[in-house]
């Protein structure tokens, strides 16, 4: 399982538009598509589905949804963490989705 692809299924699902997600993400839109498709291939599941222009959680992405958030919530805390460890003397404050690095001199 790529942990990239578990990033942009989380950012398209909180956008629910293929487009905006990419933007976003910093990636074509094409390269979301294919990432999706792959995730959901692996999974063997469909995790997204049409709703007009945009695109919505099937209730096997809502579920997922909520697992991916919890495990990339606590990748995060374990970076956090050791990097608490390697330098005391740092750590982050975080507004909103922004980390912003402090140093304490």
């Amino acid at each position: 399982m790529n942990l990239r692809h578990l990033v942009f299924f989380k950012e398209l699902a909180r956008t629910q538009h293929m487009s905006q997600a990419a933007e976003n993400l910093g990636i074509s839109q094409p390269s979301l598509s294919y990432a999706i498709k792959k995730l959901e291939e692996e999974l063997h599941v469909p995790l997204f589905e049409p709703d007009g222009r945009n695109i919505r959680l099937t209730n096997l992405g809502e579920t997922y949804l909520k697992y991916v958030t919890v495990a990339l919530n606590n990748l995060d805390a374990g970076d956090e963490l050791l990097s608490q460890l390697v330098n005391p003397n740092t750590g982050h404050i975080n507004l909103g989705e922004r980390k912003i690095s402090c140093v304490n001199a």
